[in-house]
């Protein structure tokens, strides 16, 4: 994010705007800035009162946002600035769950440490080990293995991590799992 950028911002809300101000979607610019990573932004937000637990319409926060991007810092500031790690979007995908469908192994053991649920499901009964696998992101699922995430685990389709990897293509992570289980 350019310093350009921060100013304009600033001066905005030293004009009245409010840092929890909702687009038509329900997006703040808390999770513009955690989509686009910038973290100034995130930090001039967050000074002027942002509120890293605002969901949109989707049940989306800042924090999924950064999550799904891979924007690792932001993900790290936006926890210790009271982001709820456990929200779930209208589909029930937190933000761990997310990050391990993107591939995106940083901010997954971002989330790790700070003790977040790792076998959550979401409305199609995916836990981010399914999510992983069916995406082939094999760091990702050791990350979570050693998480103690549940190899066992079915989704609705009574398909285990295993199963998903195998379907999408992912034979040899397929045998790793079938291996760990």
């Amino acid at each position: 994010m350019r310093r350009g950028q921060v100013d304009v911002l600033l001066a905005v809300l030293a004009a009245g705007a409010a840092a929890n101000a909702k687009a038509a979607d329900g997006q703040t610019p808390l999770m513009g800035a955690a989509r686009t990573g910038g973290p100034a932004m995130i930090e001039a937000l967050l000074a002027r009162g942002a509120d890293p637990r605002a969901l949109d319409r989707n049940g989306r926060s800042a924090l999924w946002y950064a999550a799904v991007a891979g924007h690792v810092g932001i993900v790290s500031r936006l926890l210790q600035a009271g982001a709820a790690h456990g929200a779930r979007s209208r589909h029930g995908d937190t933000a761990l769950l997310a990050a391990a469908a993107a591939g995106q192994v940083a901010v997954v053991r971002a989330l790790l440490k700070y003790k977040v649920t790792t076998d959550a499901v979401n409305v199609s009964g995916d836990t981010a080990l399914i999510a992983a696998a069916r995406g082939g992101h094999g760091e990702v699922y050791e990350a979570l293995i050693a998480a103690g995430a549940d190899t066992k685990l079915h989704n609705r389709d009574r398909l285990t991590a295993a199963d998903a990897a195998n379907l999408r293509g992912f034979a040899g992570l397929a045998k790793l799992i079938e291996g760990k289980s």
